[in-house]
């Protein structure tokens, strides 16, 4: 969980709201865990390199949020691969990773959906196929998960 205290001071955001969205925000985590893996185990990040793809950053409090999760299962290399962002975000986020490939950095930046034609929300069940997509072909090819 990553609080900005001082934009929640600025707009005076009540405690009780923080502490009731936090737990609402863990249980659509959990939910959304349960519904995209199904009964597959999640795959050990010890010791990987681990990519992590964003659509596109903004302030980058929630891919911050991501990486820094990523880094307490001990992943041996984070990666943050986006194709949008501004410089400060991506300057603020160098240091919880140990390489960021980012394709453009617009100034000024306005949102990440104005940097696209179509910026469509994926649904559950759009996911779902495509994680049980890649599920089956590394089953048909023999491919270990992650190898």
């Amino acid at each position: 969980m990553l609080i900005n205290d001082i934009l929640a001071a600025e707009l005076a955001i009540d405690q009780n709201y923080i502490t009731s969205e936090t737990a609402r925000q863990l249980e659509e985590i959990e939910r959304r865990r349960k519904v995209y893996l199904g009964d597959r185990t999640p795959l050990p990040l010890a010791g990987r390199t681990v990519i992590v793809v964003d659509d596109g950053i903004a302030t980058g409090s929630t891919v911050r949020t991501a990486l820094r999760a990523i880094a307490r299962t001990g992943a041996g290399k984070i990666v943050l691969a986006v194709p949008l962002a501004p410089e400060d975000a991506l300057e603020e986020l160098r240091k919880e990773v140990d390489e960021i490939i980012c394709l453009s950095t617009p100034s000024p930046f306005l949102a990440v959906g104005a940097h696209y034609a179509e910026f469509g929300q994926l649904a559950d069940a759009d996911v779902i196929s495509l994680l049980e997509e890649r599920h089956r072909r590394m089953a048909r090819s023999g491919d270990r998960p992650g190898g």
